[in-house]
């Protein structure tokens, strides 16, 4: 072998052994990351379900789930009578151990609560959520819960229109979480999130002339489902098509067969981790879709209800994240959406202000459920909304204060 032959050998092997290298290093990040830090590899896939989402979805046709239910409108729903851990659900489908009239009981004041897991109350009992605390203030006071797990703005205002106006509440909470802004603009929550705990599709509103225009739910039938199922790849390209994220952030953070290696993977996770950072500021950019149609869901929803002759007010729950950038930065991470809504007049309350003032020595431990990014308030937590949202209904004399005190003077355990 010529000295010129014996270069390119060595040069091949060298390329060789430092791919194979590089190829093991990425599969120990990608093992270390998912062991120490529980970050996984987990693009968009437009041929295939998750292996939970295959799960969740064949209980839900074989046995159907014991507290959700699947509906052709809203996407899901709360099965009446449903029951499951600590969730007790009334004949209506709302969470609940009482059922209710079409009227309040006379000399109270009805207030119908709508939103997702902040408002249902995820992670504590029913007599734990904000709601019961309100109930019982000692106020002729009937709060009606209307949350479920996972939902938009989109959904609870849909649940509004078909369910909630019916029980002619004279006063309409509408609950958000910052990280909702995402939920509205999806059509299909793996999309989103590939192990979302509820992979039924949803509708979706989006703005067309400066107004909003609903696209109904994609699957509104259940035996859709089977064929999703059964063939993901028929059925995935139509979901997407419609969808915020399968176009845009995570567009290009798909399954292939490119993913057989550790490297690509390691490289598209981290092209995406720099992406994902967009998504908080889609509250800086007022032009954005998520920003535009969350802010006429806003504008909608606090119409209809006036229109229905019921008064409007709008909930901010905060989550983890949320408070821990407070905290640091005395800012709140969607100021302009809540700048949005007071250049409107609209009544709304921030329980981010509960880290403030009179609550400034709340401990967030105390404040959540869990230590996991994803918790929701604990009882203490939910006292301490009940608190905040009294007091804010008295501010707006939507309720009466009863003598020098409006609020329940909560305490942290």
């Amino acid at each position: 072998m010529g000295p010129r032959k014996r270069i390119i050998t060595y040069s091949a092997i060298l390329v060789v052994l430092l791919y194979a290298a590089a190829e093991c290093c990425a599969l120990l990040v990608l093992y270390l990351a998912e062991k120490g830090g529980n970050i996984r590899y987990t693009p968009i896939s437009l041929r295939t379900l998750s292996p939970l989402s295959q799960r969740t979805l064949g209980r839900l046709l074989s046995d159907g789930f014991e507290y959700l239910a699947f509906h052709p409108v809203l996407g899901w729903t709360i099965r009446p009578n449903g029951e499951s851990g600590l969730y007790r659900a009334n004949a209506q489908g709302l969470r609940s151990d009482k059922e209710y009239g079409a009227a309040p009981p006379p000399g109270y004041i009805r207030i119908a609560s709508f939103g997702d897991s902040f408002t249902h109350g995820d992670e504590v009992a029913n007599e734990e959520t904000w709601q019961e605390a309100i109930n019982r203030s000692g106020r002729r006071l009937e709060v009606m819960n209307f949350g479920v797990p996972a939902y938009g703005l989109d959904q609870a205002f849909v649940r509004y229109l078909h369910e909630g106006a019916a029980f002619e509440p004279d006063i309409v909470l509408i609950g958000f979480m910052s990280e909702n802004i995402n939920r509205n603009v999806n059509t299909f929550p793996p999309f989103y999130v590939p192990d979302a705990a509820v992979p039924l599709s949803k509708p979706r509103f989006v703005v067309a002339g400066g107004k909003l225009d609903l696209l109904p739910n994609p699957i509104g039938e259940i035996g859709r489902y089977e064929d999703l199922l059964a063939a993901p790849h028929d059925i995935l390209p139509g979901l997407s098509q419609n969808d915020f994220f399968a176009n845009s952030i995570r567009g290009f953070y798909t399954s292939g067969p490119e993913d057989v290696s550790p490297l690509v993977r390691l490289c598209k996770m981290v092209w995406f981790s720099a992406q994902r950072k967009m998504l908080p500021g889609l509250y800086a950019d007022p032009a954005a879709e998520p920003f535009q149609v969350t802010a006429k869901l806003f504008d909608r929803f606090y119409a209809a209800a006036i229109a229905n002759g019921s008064a409007p007010a709008l909930v901010f729950f905060p989550n983890r994240a949320d408070v821990a950038s407070y905290k640091t930065s005395v800012t709140k991470p969607y100021e302009s959406m809540l700048a949005y809504l007071a250049e409107r007049g609209y009544a709304y309350a921030d329980c981010l202000d509960i880290f403030d003032g009179r609550y400034e020595s709340v401990v967030t431990d105390a404040f959540f459920a869990s230590q996991s990014g994803a918790a929701h308030y604990s009882p203490t937590g939910n006292r301490f909304v009940a608190d905040h949202v009294l007091r804010f209904l008295c501010r707006e004399d939507l309720i009466l204060a009863e003598g020098r005190d409006c609020g329940i003077a909560p305490r942290p355990e």
